[in-house]
């Protein structure tokens, strides 16, 4: 579709009084009349280098310097970044909370080498959480509501930024895009807002922005042929440190498999597919009995979800919880190996599924956490000394008050991921590469959940996607892996769902990391609009400097 000019020999009446209209009408037109694509392309006039669009967005829209779409602690981080450097800012909430897992629920932050290597902002906000413990070193581990302080105290220091809550992209028509430029004109909400910038950064965690403008991206696991790589794909399966048989009836194939048992063979090591790491809600519980809110029984309570642990336990496994002390009588409760949290083989639709759909697994995964809790507390098969420890325990009332103790966010371990021209793959997390843009660490091993369960050999259960290739060194995470091809989007940004196989992602999946890739996202958007340039030209020595000034780590600290 062109909005050039009309091929007009004369200037009728009719034709006048469409030219006064203007563009801004054509552009509310166009919100309603487009097709059914994710992205609408248009060629816009007058426009010179392209980069000037927001003079002729439609009057009800909502202009700004940088939009960012998810208020994850990436977004929260980038959000700060782009203010202190004199930038007006719109952060976007999905929902009507703000920093994703790290207000959320997880509250033993994944680390290494006591935080040596996090710089910036990040160190910031965690030397922030200690302080309202009265630490004076770095906190990794901490209430969720403390998280929830902070962010909103350094977001509230900051008046250039606005927060819109509840605002979720419209599933159709969200992105106009412009052709000749390939920047994003402006963005539209289920709710009919209509959001304008000079620069994006998609920093949910399902990459939604990037998707819906039209940027290329991949879910699941690559073959480990496709990047020459050593740990994609599927992996060397686990086999229950017990004996499981996966039928209904045990020992029976003919009885049929039990529930989220994948009777199809599993692929040999290496081979790519579709399936995405497991997810859960990291859970606080705490057992201060003035603190407490009992976990009750889920009403539509799905028994033959735990078929597994019951079989475990007649075989004397009990470890069903991985937990962590945190601050003040609470656990940070995760998933263990074999049968915990971890909702395994239920969540590989969600990263392009509707809202609807997402909010249906999102209901599935709670009402499996919350039942597994209750049956370890009131199960008789579960064994009176674990029964004793966890019936004390219960969600706290302090935390996630208007979720009434329950966690505010899943935990989608992964989504989609960017494909740029550049990824990150295992061999450069491993130290077989180089890149000589970095503008954050990445520090953590690669650490891949379970993603299904199968049949190891006639009648015995095993899990496979699990990983933990423990490097135990940062290394440089590369400008071009957050943002897009030239070709493809040249005002946007990504700090989570960055361009990264799937076996590099699960060493770039964690909080930090999404944290000081957020903040070198906004210095990125912000030099852009600067230097008035696609993002993906952005002077790195300009980006490297203004990071090193700001203490971003861009080379390894001592202590690896």
């Amino acid at each position: 579709m062109s909005l050039n000019k009309y091929p007009l020999k004369k200037r009728t009446a009719k034709y006048l009084l469409i030219k006064e209209i203007g563009l801004k009408f054509i552009f509310t037109l166009i919100i309603v009349i487009i097709s059914c694509r994710k992205t609408h392309i248009i060629k816009l006039e007058n426009t010179g280098s392209g980069l000037d669009t927001l003079q002729q967005l439609p009057s009800n829209a909502i202009k700004t310097d940088v939009v960012i779409y998810g208020a994850t602690s990436s977004g929260v981080i980038a959000a700060i970044e782009a203010a202190r450097l004199g930038k007006n800012v719109i952060l976007i909430a999905t929902d009507q909370y703000i920093g994703g897992m790290t207000t959320g629920g997880l509250c033993k932050t994944d680390i290494v080498d006591s935080g040596v290597n996090i710089g910036g902002l990040t160190h910031d906000f965690y030397l922030k959480v200690a302080a309202k413990y009265a630490e004076r070193v770095p906190s990794y581990t901490f209430e969720p509501k403390i998280a929830l302080q902070v962010f909103n105290e350094f977001l509230n220091s900051y008046p250039n930024i606005q927060i819109f809550r509840n605002e979720r992209l419209s599933l159709k028509n969200s992105v106009i895009k412009d052709a000749e430029s390939k920047r994003i004109v402006m963005i539209t909400m289920e709710s009919g807002k209509i959001f304008g910038a000079k620069e994006y950064i998609d920093a949910s965690y399902e990459g939604d922005l990037l998707a819906h403008a039209g940027v290329s991206y991949t879910v699941g696991r690559e073959d480990n042929s496709k990047y020459n790589e050593s740990y994609n794909g599927a992996r060397l399966p686990i086999i229950f440190p017990v004996k499981v048989s996966p039928y209904f009836t045990d020992s029976d194939p003919s009885s049929g498999l039990l529930q989220r048992v994948n009777g199809s063979a599993i692929s040999a090591p290496g081979t790519g597919d579709n399936k995405i790491m497991a997810y859960n809600y990291r859970i606080c519980l705490t057992n201060d009995p003035t603190d407490t809110i009992s976990i009750t029984k889920p009403d539509n309570l799905n028994m033959k979800d735990f078929e597994i642990m019951f079989r475990m336990l007649k075989q004397q496994y009990n470890v069903f919880l991985g937990w962590h002390k945190i601050k003040n009588n609470k656990l940070d409760v995760n998933s263990a190996n074999y049968f915990s949290t971890d909702y395994v083989g239920i969540n590989s639709l969600y990263p392009e599924a509707t809202y609807d759909e997402r909010d249906s697994i999102k209901r599935r995964i709670e009402n499996y956490d919350r039942g597994l809790i209750w049956l370890i507390q009131n199960d008789p098969r579960i064994s009176p000394k674990i029964q004793k420890f966890y019936k004390n325990f219960g969600l706290p009332k302090d935390e996630f008050v208007q979720n009434n103790g329950w966690p505010t966010q899943l935990y989608v371990r992964e989504a989609r991921r960017m494909i740029s021209e550049y990824v990150i793959t295992d061999n450069y997390i491993l130290n077989k590469g180089h890149v000589n843009d970095p503008i954050a660490l990445g520090t953590y091993p690669m650490d891949s959940h379970l993603i299904q369960y199968g049949i190891a050999v006639p009648g015995r259960l095993e899990g496979e996607g699990q990983m933990f290739i423990d490097r135990n060194r940062a290394y440089g995470i590369s400008f071009r892996a957050l943002v897009p091809r030239q070709s493809e989007c040249t005002n946007l940004a990504v700090s989570i769902c960055v361009s990264a196989s799937h076996s590099a992602f699960c060493s770039l999946r964690t909080e930090p990391t999404y944290m000081v890739m957020g903040q070198s996202a906004a210095a990125a958007a912000v030099l852009a609009i600067n230097q008035k340039c696609k993002i993906q030209n952005v002077d790195y020595i300009k980006l490297r400097d203004q990071l090193i000034s700001e203490h971003q780590y861009l080379q390894p600290n001592q202590g690896n």
